[in-house]
């Protein structure tokens, strides 16, 4: 039987990843020379410095309950032994949704430019999503794996070669 054990490190990148999670950029949105880099929280542009817009944190709420999950499944790695890959999927899974959002929007405006005109007079702006918390995870995937330790219990009957 294995069973996996949370080391302290594991802690701490968890720690990390939750922190990153709530205060790293999720996008960024290029117009002329104005250039908009898009937190849960607040907006920063360059013009400005910092907004903290009432809409995108109704909009962007649920991106953080899902960032917050990814996190969560990070823990659930480093104690249950849940496959890599599959946690990195999940990882891609979550920051999807904003490269949805844009791709369905430009695909409206190929299609209908009077209705992005309507949904947004000054012209739509796509946003980029940047995907930090992603890297950073799957970085910290690979640098700190999690331990494992074989128990023998006894009347075990597996076949010990299969190890």
């Amino acid at each position: 039987m294995i069973v996996m054990q949370t080391k302290p490190l594991s802690f701490i990148v968890q720690i990390i990843l939750t922190l990153g999670a709530i205060f790293l950029p999720v996008a960024i949105q290029i117009q002329g020379t104005s250039i908009a880099i898009v937190f849960l929280f607040w907006v920063y542009i360059n013009s400005i410095k910092a907004i903290i817009d009432p809409l995108f944190i109704y909009l962007l709420l649920p991106l953080l309950f899902l960032r917050l999950s990814f996190v969560h499944r990070i823990g659930k790695y480093y104690s249950l032994g849940i496959d890599r890959r599959r946690v990195l999927l999940i990882g891609v899974l979550i920051e999807l949704p904003i490269g949805l959002f844009t791709g369905i929007m430009i695909l409206i405006w190929l299609f209908n430019p009077m209705m992005i005109m309507t949904l947004y007079p000054a012209g739509f702006i796509p946003l980029i999503p940047i995907p930090l918390l992603l890297l950073i995870s799957s970085l910290f995937l690979w640098v700190t794996p999690r331990h494992e330790r074989e128990l023998e219990w006894p009347g075990d009957t597996r076949d010990k070669i299969c190890k």
